[in-house]
């Protein structure tokens, strides 16, 4: 953004991101990226089976000693 305007991007012959300034004797360029939504949908999708593996694992350990304390 300079002075309150948008810059606007394009892909430069080499295919990386480029933007065309207008002359000035000074600016300051800040590039935020927020990611894509496959990398939202694969967040969700990682935490989801990570909790479903901690109940199984937990859901098995638990079995396994309520099979133990009984037999004894």
């Amino acid at each position: 953004m300079i002075n309150d305007e948008t810059i606007e991007s394009f892909e430069s012959d080499n295919g990386f991101l480029a933007i065309s300034l207008p002359e000035m004797e000074r600016a300051e360029i800040i590039v935020e990226y927020t990611g894509t939504s496959y990398m939202y949908i694969s967040k969700i999708i990682s935490i989801t089976t990570l909790m479903f593996v901690i109940v199984y694992v937990s859901y098995k350990h638990i079995k396994k000693l309520r099979i133990e304390n009984v037999q004894v």
